[in-house]
Formats: structure tokens, C-alpha cells, sequence
């Protein structure tokens, strides 16, 4: 069975400089490689492999100087940012990262260079999927 994860947040708020966007709800899941950490808005990875992540976040307000920006950040260093030129417009992003190690950690976190308030105008504020895409469980059986 391949492992995968669909998050979802309909809460509203800001989400601050260097802090995690947090679900508050997960959709869908499947397998035993991913847990998500609904107090500290962490992914976990139990086991080595890679892993695709797939993330949207609906921003309405911000004084950000470079835009939206928010990233993949995990506990071995990667940051992979996806980012909107557009203050107002949804933020969106995708990466591959290869996890080396079980327990790795990753979270969204907002790397602009100011908070930002997410949009009241949409239902789901941000999403985020996860998917193994290589590694023990995603061989044929």
C-alpha cells in the first residue's frame, strides 16, 4: 500500500513569520510512513524513502515586501518554497524531498518576511497532500 496524508485548514487567522501553518483537519490517510502532528503542524516520516508533498495556502492580507512565500522545511535542513508575486492570490507549491533517516520531521512554514492573514472569502483556507512515492511500501504486491 502506498502511505499518503491530505490535510486541510478551514480555520482562519495569521500565520506569522517562521511559524507552521497547523490543519486542523486530515481528510484522508493510508499506510503507517506518514503521521501528522495536529498541536505542532509537523509531518512525521517513519521510514526512509521519498515523498511527494503537494501544498496550497489562500492568504487575504499581508504586508509581505517579497510576496507569499511558504516552505517545506525539514528537520535535516531542506527548504523548498513555492511562492505568489500576488499578495491576495493563492500560494502554491510542491516538492520531492528524500527522507534518509525515519523520524524526519517537515512543516509549512510562512517565509515571507511578514505574517499573513488568511483569506475569510474561501471555505478551505490551505491543503496540503503527501504521498510516498518511493521507498519499502510503494513497491507492487
Amino acid at each position: 500500500m502506498v502511505s499518503y496524508l491530505q490535510l486541510e485548514r478551514t480555520a482562519g487567522g495569521t500565520i506569522e513569520v517562521q511559524e507552521p501553518v497547523v490543519f486542523d483537519a486530515v481528510l484522508s490517510s493510508g499506510g503507517t510512513q506518514i503521521a501528522y502532528n495536529t498541536a505542532t503542524g509537523e509531518l512525521s516520516f517513519n521510514e526512509a524513502g521519498h515523498y511527494y508533498i503537494d501544498w496550497f495556502v489562500a492568504p487575504q492580507f499581508g504586508l509581505p515586501t517579497d510576496g507569499s512565500n511558504f516552505a517545506i522545511v525539514t528537520s535535516d535542513g531542506a527548504v523548498l518554497t513555492g511562492s505568489s508575486h500576488v499578495r491576495v492570490s493563492p500560494t502554491v507549491g510542491f516538492a520531492i524531498i528524500e527522507v534518509t533517516l525515519p523520524n524526519t520531521v517537515a512543516s509549512l512554514i510562512n517565509t515571507s518576511d511578514s505574517g499573513l492573514t488568511l483569506s475569510q472569502a474561501v471555505n478551505t483556507k490551505a491543503a496540503l497532500a503527501v504521498f510516498a512515492v518511493a521507498g519499502p511500501d510503494t513497491a507492487a504486491e
